[in-house]
């Protein structure tokens, strides 16, 4: 199982995923119910829809399901593999950990309600100790922020968190969430570096160097154009790891006076054609090239070891979109508009 059977049953996952028919038929739609119906009785969401009612299930409950549904998988993924693929798996998870995280830091600011985190088992993570968040504000106390990150004292968060307890300005959703963030990605790309030494696989060091720089440029220039932020709140958060871009050219756009003249920057590099004068074009561009240059790979690397890394990338890839879609649903936005959002490249 761990060196045949293993990647036969990846490609039988990627052959079942959501086609492109399928987001065609979902973009028409006018509803969130609408989609989830879809979804749970066309596709293989149903796999976790099954008990669900998609007449009475919200938003938020259905993207964490949708979310959660691809780290079920990686976990029945992770049990037939080892070394470091297995590895990487285990890193994939903690992504699920993190979302986690994110939804409840959003319930202390009052931007996310108690239903969507409770389809969240936060005993199984070890931070049980955010029940107490629910109990709070259903005391009508404002939670601290220092109380938030206390509760998570016996966690590798707590270390994370802790440098942003003394500094008001860096206590909300954007500079929690990109901590979290800058975590993970460090432990996934030091965790991706090793299996390409091991392995030296070209195909999976240009996936991963591609995300990397474009997950650079994309941050910096959302949180210089997007939320003001300045530049030396931005560079503690840049990757410090870099495939086709240098860190020259970084320290260019990070310190830009203009969107202008950032995209000036990077007009000179290899990422140019991706970029344009809107910063969610710039993304949606990224999308669509890394998702077709996923299925390229996919093909050739399908029967490999390989295969659950590239397969769970085009996994999320899907789901992101997916996510999209609701979103634009949800805020009435017509399906062309909503397009220029995926990676969907039929537009």
């Amino acid at each position: 199982m761990k060196n045949f059977a293993m990647p036969v049953k990846i490609k039988s996952k990627e052959r079942n995923r959501i086609k492109e028919n399928d987001i065609e038929t979902i973009l028409k739609m006018k509803s969130v119910h609408d989609i989830t119906n879809y979804l749970k009785h066309n596709t293989n969401c149903s796999k976790f829809l099954g008990n669900v009612n998609t007449e009475s299930i919200r938003r938020g409950q259905f993207e964490v399901l949708l979310k959660r549904s691809l780290f079920c998988e990686c976990q029945n993924i992770k049990k037939f593999e080892n070394g470091p693929i297995k590895k990487y798996l285990k890193v994939f998870i903690i992504k699920d950990e993190i979302e986690s995280l994110k939804l409840h830091f959003r319930f202390v600011c009052g931007t996310e309600n108690e239903t969507t985190i409770k389809n969240y088992d936060v005993e199984r993570y070890g931070y049980d100790n955010l029940n107490f968040l629910f109990n709070e504000k259903q005391n009508k106390r404002k939670i601290s922020f220092k109380e938030f990150v206390e509760s998570l004292s016996e966690t590798i968060y707590y270390k994370i968190l802790f440098p942003l307890i003394d500094n008001i300005s860096t206590q909300n959703v954007f500079h929690v969430e990109t901590a979290l963030d800058m975590y993970y990605n460090k432990l996934l790309f030091s965790t991706i570096k090793k299996i390409f030494l091991k392995y030296k696989c070209e195909n999976l060091k240009k996936i991963f160097g591609i995300k990397i720089d474009m997950s650079n440029i994309i941050f910096i220039l959302r949180a210089k154009f997007n939320y003001n932020q300045h530049s030396d709140k931005i560079y503690p958060f840049i990757m410090p790891h870099y495939y086709k871009i240098k860190p020259s050219t970084v320290n260019l756009i990070v310190e830009s006076n203009s969107f202008n003249e950032a995209c000036t920057v990077l007009s000179k590099t290899i990422y140019k054609n991706f970029f344009s004068t809107d910063i969610n074009l710039i993304e949606r561009n990224f999308r669509i090239f890394n998702t077709k240059m996923l299925r390229n790979v996919f093909r050739k690397y399908s029967y490999t070891k390989f295969a659950p890394i590239i397969y769970l990338e085009i996994k999320t890839s899907e789901i992101n979109d997916i996510v999209t879609i609701i979103e634009g649903v949800r805020y009435g936005m017509n399906s062309e508009e909503i397009k220029k959002h995926t990676s969907f490249n039929k537009v």
